[in-house]
């Protein structure tokens, strides 16, 4: 077997895996589906029935001039086509009803599956490429699932039922139509295949350029830009892609157009081509009747229009292979197995929190994250870390906030680990904070309500005078109802910090873990927000990842990384006296400020 003919059987496979994946989709909705034929089915007859009926007018009512005949043969006419009318209405409500259920049900299994992946997928992933998954892709098959298949299935057996009653008519005429529809429906597949490929560059191209706009229209994007002096270069790329991506869809729409035009002006002749055969048969002697005839090049104008929208749908269906490739191919992505549905939640008694020898590693990293990692934090009691950038500060939050599981070793709290209990406990009973603090583009008091919906107005004004924010908030025009911007761009970075800690303070949980969470914020703010953590929870267990001497001097515990390793651990006095790693970090100025003067603080 040749190498081409090797990569076509190859892809014949691929796509029959893949249709049986789509088939697999409508399974669920098969008592709707088969609604929706019996529907069609009552159409299709309907429709089979006029030439018969127009076929009795023509031979038996008007010779006879049989008026009564004629009446009631106009009268079920009639009847029939209301009847097709009603159940066509139907099949058209079952098709879009199925479809969008189908659509519901993936784009809803994307976006959990989605929610399932770590966190190193999104470092990795641009968020406009799964925003067109989720929107564009998914949207693109709505009309492939409610239309198209509407219009596969009507018109297949329309077409069916047309086809029949044809043969029934002559078998010779009919014979010829169905050589002709058949050969003009071969065509098909050559369009279908040029649509799909460019329906999988389009949708690319919509990833890219909705990628260039959330890169080029964000606050900090625009600010980037415009004090660079490069705005124009945006421009300019977001031109270029557009202009690229309106060629694809040009191609797209223009995909098989001259065939199509063929296969058209070849429909509209076939009634003279019947009226010529009809013609030749009678010359020859055959017993044709004027009712047959017409009858027959009646109802084969009928042809067309099945015989285009089946096309139409197979093109369309043809298309949309390439947007199922790329949603399967999504839900296909490996996500990590966490515990089991009925695992027990994690129930905080004293907080205590102790990492057993923890290994992380990162896929194409020389040496790992986190190498061996042991650290106990004890109720009550604050331990910072600190270490050098890339030490593995934020892989140790992410490991004990449960967001990545270890590649060995445990992490504990009251001696359960956070492998086996329920996820959702874990967010229950360990806070977070982090230096990037993100807020979402609503109101202030939607933004803190988003860590607890139940939280009464005392409780909210309450966490935002603990964080220091209440003031601020009490000016603004709107208050609590305050629109933030994108990303919290309406307020300031140590702003944004405190809201961020007015949020955590408004959940209040037993263990926080705070990763550089005032960075941002003035020693003076610093100090009064941990004298408030201190004080609303003297069992509350507190880990810090911070650079400040204000943040770290006073801690309980000091654990120093350097290469995923804890190579030092203990007070600032002890570690100072040490003169080890330690003291060389303060004494070279990293962490930033851990040389600053004892009374600066």
């Amino acid at each position: 077997m040749t190498t081409s003919a090797t990569t076509r059987t190859t892809r014949l496979m691929a796509d029959a895996r893949l249709v049986r994946r789509v088939i697999g989709l409508l399974l669920p909705h098969r008592w709707r589906i088969a609604g929706l034929v019996a529907s069609v089915g009552v159409q299709a007859l309907s429709a089979a029935a006029a030439p018969f009926l127009i076929r009795a007018m023509l031979d038996d009512a008007l010779p006879h001039r049989n008026v009564s005949l004629l009446v009631g043969l106009g009268a079920t006419t009639a009847g029939a086509a209301a009847l097709g009318g009603v159940a066509g209405v139907s099949a058209t409500r079952l098709a879009h009803s199925t479809g969008q259920r189908v659509v519901h049900g993936l784009r809803t299994s994307m976006f959990d599956h989605l929610q399932r992946m770590p966190l190193t997928f999104f470092t990795h992933s641009r968020t406009a490429e799964l925003q067109t998954h989720l929107v564009t892709d998914v949207d693109g098959l709505v009309v492939v699932l409610t239309v198209a298949a509407s219009s596969a299935v009507q018109n297949g057996m329309l077409l069916l039922a047309i086809g029949t009653a044809l043969m029934f008519l002559d078998w010779r005429l009919g014979l010829i139509a169905v050589g002709v529809a058949a050969v003009l429906m071969a065509v098909t597949g050559r369009i279908g295949k040029e649509r799909r490929e460019l329906t999988r560059w389009r949708q690319r191209g919509f990833s890219v350029l909705g990628g260039l706009i959330e890169e080029s229209l964000s606050a900090s994007a625009v600010l980037l830009a415009r004090t660079l002096g490069r705005d124009g270069d945006h421009r300019e790329r977001f031109r270029s892609e557009s202009g690229r991506l309106a060629d694809l869809q040009l191609r797209s729409a223009l995909a098989g157009r001259w065939r199509t035009a063929v296969r058209g002006a070849a429909l509209i002749t076939l009634p003279a081509a019947v009226y010529t055969v009809s013609g030749i048969q009678l010359a020859a002697g055959a017993t044709l009747s004027i009712g047959t005839i017409v009858a027959f090049a009646t109802t084969l104008t009928r042809v067309i229009r099945p015989v285009t929208a089946l096309q139409n749908a197979g093109q369309g269906f043809s298309g949309s292979l390439a947007l199922f490739e790329r949603i399967f191919a999504v839900l296909d992505l490996p996500a990590p197995v966490g515990a089991a549905d009925d695992a027990p939640r994690l129930t905080v008694t004293e907080g205590a929190v102790e990492v057993q020898d923890v290994t992380v590693r990162y896929e194409g990293a020389e040496q790992p994250a986190l190498d061996r990692v042991r650290l106990r934090a004890e109720p009550g009691a604050v331990t910072a870390v600190v270490g050098a950038s890339g030490a593995g500060k934020s892989t140790l939050a992410q490991v004990l906030l449960g967001l990545h599981r270890p590649d060995s070793g445990r992490v504990l709290v009251d001696g359960q680990d956070l492998a086996t209990v329920a996820p959702g406990s874990i967010a229950d009973a360990v806070g977070f904070v982090a230096q990037d603090t993100y807020l979402f583009h609503t109101t202030v008091r939607e933004n803190l309500l988003f860590a607890r919906p139940e939280a009464t107005e005392d409780e909210l004004v309450a966490a935002c005078r603990a964080a220091r924010i209440h003031a601020l908030l009490a000016e603004l025009p709107k208050g609590y109802d305050t629109v933030v911007g994108d990303r919290g761009h309406r307020f300031s970075g140590g702003e944004r910090q405190r809201l961020s800690l007015a949020r955590l303070l408004l959940r209040d949980p037993p263990i926080v873990v705070l990763d550089e969470a005032t960075s941002a914020l003035d020693t003076r703010t610093e100090a009064a927000i941990r004298a408030t953590l201190a004080s609303r929870g003297t069992s509350r267990t507190t880990v810090i990842i911070a650079h400040r001497l204000s943040t770290v001097r006073a801690a309980d515990q000091i654990v120093v990384l350097d290469l995923g390793r804890v190579v030092e651990r203990g007070t600032h006095a002890e570690l100072m006296a040490l003169r080890g790693y330690y003291r060389r970090l303060v004494d070279a100025g990293e962490p930033a400020e851990l040389n600053v003067p004892t009374d600066a603080a």
